[in-house]
């Protein structure tokens, strides 16, 4: 289902990952782990591209968080400001944090990079909603400053006994 809505805030994640929050719109609901199809226009054409809502539904807002590479629907995307205009279509997809199994106590995530995203949405979902969940996140980047949501999920396990981060760095030189 098409949504209009408007750009509230942009966040610099890392030198080269943003956030871009929307206003939620009237009778948008979605599960932690879905995504929307964002449509972008200029002065000349219409870009669409699926994205991973990496808000949780417990937010009063949408986020959505995308490495800036240098496309076309990338430039376009770094050129929002609040006010800006957009249209998202969905909520898709069936990746979403189950909180009715017996089998959700104990949870491994696994992410690369930008892969984060769905997972901050679950782990968001899981703290706002005080569930019992044990999760443990194994985030691996290439740098420490690729690391999006970094302080915020140092903060999260520091604060919630229930959630663990391990952090690993593939590019990390060994010392001599």
């Amino acid at each position: 289902m098409p949504f209009e809505t408007e750009v509230t805030k942009v966040i610099q994640r890392t030198p080269n990952v943003k956030s871009v929050r929307f206003e939620k719109p009237w009778g948008f609901s979605y599960l932690a782990g879905q995504y929307v199809v964002l449509t972008l226009s200029d002065s000349s054409n219409q870009m669409k591209k699926p994205f991973t809502l990496s808000s949780s539904p417990t937010e009063d807002f949408l986020e959505i968080t995308k490495k800036l590479t240098g496309h076309p629907f990338s430039n376009a995307l770094a050129e929002l400001r609040p006010g800006s205009q957009v249209s998202i279509n969905g909520p898709y997809g069936e990746f979403t944090f189950q909180t009715e199994c017996n089998e959700c106590n104990n949870i491994g995530m696994l992410s690369g990079g930008i892969g984060i995203t769905p997972l901050r949405s679950m782990i968001k979902y899981s703290i706002d909603k005080n569930l019992s969940a044990n999760i443990i996140l194994l985030y691996s980047n290439s740098d420490e400053s690729d690391m999006a949501f970094r302080d915020e999920l140092e903060n999260v396990q520091r604060e919630n006994s229930n959630i663990k981060v391990i952090d690993t760095i593939t590019s990390a030189s060994i010392p001599n």
